[in-house]
Order: C-alpha cells, then sequence, then structure tokens
C-alpha cells in the first residue's frame, strides 16, 4: 500500500431545523469515538467509524468534520461517506439519535506500507456539543492478513527461559495500559527542524502512546520543553549533562504513578554521563531507568570509550543494584557483531543480563534502529530480575507512517520494551 497518514480534525456544527442562523434548541450531547484503533483490511469494501453520543438526541443536527490529507489523495486510496466537499464531510443526525458514523472505504494498491488515518474531535461551535473522554480514533488500512498493532517480522528471544516476542511494529501498536511501555528514541539534535519537528514528534507520542520515553541528543532545552508542554497527560524533564546533546524522560501520568527527578549518575562515562530515574507503574512494576549515549563512531579511542563505559556501567549495577529491576536503554553507538564487541561482559553474564533487542540485530537489516548506515545502535538491556515481566522487543519503524521521518524526526527509530506486572 501507499504511504498514507491522515488526520483528520472533527469541528462540531449543529444545524436546527429553524435556521442555519438559529441556536439549535435541545439538551447538551457529549460525543466520543467508540473505539481508540481500528483496523481495515485492504479487501474490506467499507468499515464504519462511530461517534457515540452520551444520550438521544433531541434535535435535529448535523457534525462537521473538516479532512487534511498527508500523502494521500481522496478517491485515490480512499473514500468516505459522506463524500468531502471542499474538504469538509458534513455528517447529519436526527431527533433520537444515539450516534453518528462515518464509512471509511480503502482502495487497493500493489504497495506494502500500511496505510493510516486518524480523525480528531476538536470540539465545536454550538453551545450544545461537549468532547468526551475519548476525541480521537486511529484507522489502519493493512494488507490482507497483515496488521497494525504488533509486530511485524516477528520472532521471539528468550530470557532466562521466558520466552517474549521480538521484531518490528508500526506507529501505533495498541499497547495495553496494563503493561509498561517504555521507549528509548534518539532524537537527532532535537529539534532538527523546528517547529515541525516539535508537532510531529508530539504526533508519534501520542499515537504511540508508550508509557515512558528516554530521550537522547536534546540540542535545545526550551524545545523540548515547549514539546512537554504540549503534551497533554505527559510530563517530562531534562537534564543538562554539560554538553549540547542533553538527555532527558517523558512520563505518561495517567500510568506512571510516580518517578524520581532525572538526574545525572556521575560515574565518568566520557562523553555523557547517565541519567537516571526510578519510576512506578500503575500495574505495580518499580524499575530504574538509566538513560545513556555513548560515544560514537569507529576509531579506536572511541571503542576504548565504549569498553570502558560498558565496564563502569556493568561495575555499578553489580555493586549498587544486585538485586534491583534495572534497565539501561539508550544510543549505545555500536552495533552487536557476533556476540564479541563493547559491550560482551554484558553479553557474556546471560544469567544476570540481556539485551532485550539482540534478535532484532540477527535479523534483517531493514529492521535496524539505525537504517541508513544500515546498524542496530539503539539498545535496551535488563537485569536478570525483569525476565518473567518480559513481553515484548520492538523496533518501531515510524518511517513507515510518518512523512519525511528521517529528514523532519529523527535518523534513528525508536526501539521499545513491554514488562508485564508481578505475578
Amino acid at each position: 500500500m501507499k504511504k498514507l497518514l491522515i488526520a483528520i480534525a472533527i469541528g462540531v456544527m449543529f444545524v436546527s431545523c429553524g435556521g442555519s442562523n438559529d441556536e439549535p434548541v435541545g439538551t447538551e450531547l457529549t460525543v466520543s469515538f467508540r473505539k481508540s484503533t481500528q483496523n481495515i483490511s485492504e479487501t474490506q469494501t467499507a468499515d464504519v467509524i462511530i461517534i457515540q453520543f452520551d444520550s438521544e438526541a433531541d434535535f435535529d443536527g448535523a457534525i462537521e468534520v473538516e479532512l487534511t490529507e498527508y500523502n494521500a489523495e481522496y478517491d485515490t486510496d480512499f473514500t468516505t461517506q459522506p463524500g468531502t466537499q471542499s474538504n469538509v464531510l458534513t455528517i447529519p443526525f436526527s431527533v433520537g439519535s444515539t450516534q453518528s458514523t462515518i464509512v471509511v472505504a480503502p482502495i487497493p494498491d500493489s504497495d506494502t506500507i500500511i496505510d493510516s488515518l486518524q480523525f480528531t474531535i476538536t470540539g465545536g461551535s454550538s453551545s450544545l456539543i461537549n468532547v468526551g473522554v475519548n476525541p480521537t480514533t486511529k484507522i489502519f488500512i493493512t494488507e490482507p492478513g497483515g496488521g497494525s498493532g504488533g509486530g511485524n517480522n516477528t520472532g521471539s528471544g528468550s530470557c532466562n527461559g521466558t520466552t517474549y516476542t521480538t521484531g518490528t511494529t508500526l506507529c501505533t501498536p495498541g499497547l495495553s495500559s496494563d503493561d509498561l511501555d517504555i521507549v528509548t528514541w534518539n532524537l537527532e539534535f532535537f529539534p532538527t527542524s523546528g517547529s515541525t519537528t516539535i508537532s510531529k514528534v508530539k504526533d508519534i507520542i501520542l499515537d504511540l502512546d508508550a508509557d515512558v520515553y528516554a530521550i537522547q541528543e536534546i540540542n535545545d532545552i526550551s524545545s523540548f520543553n515547549s514539546l512537554v508542554s504540549s503534551l497533554n497527560g505527559y510530563d517530562g524533564e531534562v537534564v543538562n549533562i554539560g554538553g549540547s546533546l542533553d538527555l532527558g524522560f517523558i512520563f505518561k501520568t495517567s500510568e506512571i504513578i510516580s518517578h524520581t527527578s532525572p538526574a545525572e549518575l556521575n560515574l565518568g562515562i566520557g562523553p555523557r554521563d547517565p541519567v537516571v530515574v526510578d519510576i512506578t507503574h500503575s500495574n505495580g512494576l518499580s524499575v530504574k531507568l538509566l538513560n545513556i549515549h555513548l560515544k560514537c563512531c569507529g576509531g579506536s579511542g572511541d571503542i576504548s570509550q565504549r569498553v570502558d563505559a560498558s565496564n563502569k556501567l556493568k561495575s555499578y549495577i553489580d555493586s549498587n543494584l544486585p538485586d534491583k529491576e534495572v534497565i539501561v536503554l539508550g544510543d549505545w553507538n555500536e552495533d552487536f557483531v557476533n556476540g564479541a564487541n563493547s559491550f560482551s561482559n554484558f553479553i557474556s553474564d546471560s544469567e544476570d543480563y540481556i539485551f532485550a533487542d539482540l534478535p532484532i540485530n540477527s535479523g534483517s537489516s531493514s529492521d535496524f534502529s539505525y537504517p541508513s548506515w544500515p546498524s542496530h545502535l539503539d539498545h535496551i538491556l535488563l537485569t536478570n530480575e525483569l525476565c518473567d515481566n518480559l513481553l515484548s522487543s520492538y523496533t518501531v519503524k515510524l518511517d513507515n507512517c510518518v512523512s519525511s521521518y528521517f529528514t523532519q524526526v529523527s535518523d534513528h527509530r525508536p526501539v521499545m520494551v513491554s514488562l508485564k506486572a508481578d505475578e
């Protein structure tokens, strides 16, 4: 399928029977989408998107829907019913209605990239409309037998006898609020394209819907703070580590019920020390996170710095956190090479540590986190205390569903793990 991202902003306008200039007389309605995500097979003729009312409507009216297209063409990649006039859908309802609907019909094509679209209820001009608790819904048009949620190119890994899923996933994997979902993401001199990058990262975070984002390469602290401020339901903090490439965290407040303030951990790791935070998820799982960005490149001095960093990290955890649930995540700036690299001290200690993303590095290079090389540089290391919790590890292939991702967002893809509660 052709790469397709559609954002649909829904402005709500009610029209009374008495004339377009009259405010309708009736009871206030609250409207929400029934589902937050919905999958449509490319072979389907159509699917129905439902806007649910909180009570029966006691007047006739209409909902006005504005359609904005990105890398898509109406009547080429998809159609809707009602149709559009001047990029607007007008969706009528009558007295006694309890819902209104939009029909989306996919148009088959020969590409293999998933199509996606989003509806967003943004409010209304009438005093009789309220936006409910579910103002957005994401729609994915998939290849026959395919899916938008779980990983594609999936495989499995093992953590001290516990099997977990690994591979790749797309922009909205349908994460469960019962699980702790953690992402590491190098944002390449954030914001590389100014306000455009900030806007796109905001949309990605809301679509991905993970609980924690460990961010590397924050080049402008004020822009990072602006991003966090724009994210309703999130908080976050950046730590100035003495250079231009700072480290930060973003937390989903509905699921991360507590966290410490991120702080630099002084281990003497060049060129950047880790930033550490303690978090507790609503499922009861508490984890210590170490966000790292190790030395770049392939010179002997670069490699020796990464070896030194890996040794200091392991010594710190072994000595100070021997029985704790710990995750070290970030841009390690080195691929796994046949198990013998700068991080062999962790890899050889397989009883105590696991790189959850290691199986990804053994698969197709098209699934790597740094595809332009290609190489897999972004890793998530877990202590063995979390083996029983590990559900999955994915590279998130945002470039398949975000326009101009590599030029306007980052040259790195995020890597994500999901962890269930202790049993």
